[in-house]
């Protein structure tokens, strides 16, 4: 068993963000299928979405929510300070990341997770991905932070990843 941290950016714009979340959140726990921490990352959550990810929480499928904390009112550097904020509250060895609107689909393969560590693994090869792909603006702290992490990987995702903790 590997011990894995599941980080979720969910958004919430408009009432249907809620609804979405409400059925985004355990599909995304049936296509990881595999016993993780799940904490939730969420970017300005009305009363109902918060209700409904508390639901989640009360019934063990999320353990911890967060609300981002925005650091001005410019959306691109917002996003990435999202992400930056999600990923401050990692605490195992392995970390998954996904945002809430991505598809989410497999048929079979319900050991994918396992045998993506373990590729990981094998390889010994220092493997990591961030989840945007870079801020607008190249003077941008997140933009030099996320530019230092690119140099010290071999491959790089930019939507899911999972990856050995200290390389996020």
């Amino acid at each position: 068993m590997y011990d894995i941290d599941l980080i979720l950016t969910l958004w919430d714009r408009t009432e249907g963000h809620a609804i979405y979340n409400s059925q985004i959140v355990p599909k995304i726990l049936q296509f990881v299928n595999y016993p993780c921490r799940v904490v939730v990352q969420i970017d300005q959550p009305t009363e109902r979405n918060l209700q409904i990810l508390n639901n989640l929480k009360n019934e063990g499928k999320i353990h911890e929510i967060h609300v981002a904390n925005h650091p001005c009112d410019h959306r691109p550097i917002d996003i990435n300070n999202i992400y930056m904020q999600a990923f401050s509250h990692i605490k195992n060895k392995w970390v998954v990341h996904m945002d809430g609107d991505m598809l989410f689909y497999r048929r079979g393969h319900d050991n994918w997770l396992e045998k993506f560590i373990q590729i990981i693994e094998q390889k010994k090869h220092n493997i990591g991905a961030i989840c945007h792909s870079a801020p607008s603006r190249n003077d941008d702290w997140t933009f030099r932070k996320i530019f230092k992490i690119f140099m010290k990987l071999e491959w790089v995702s930019t939507r899911f990843f999972v990856t050995e903790a200290d390389t996020v």
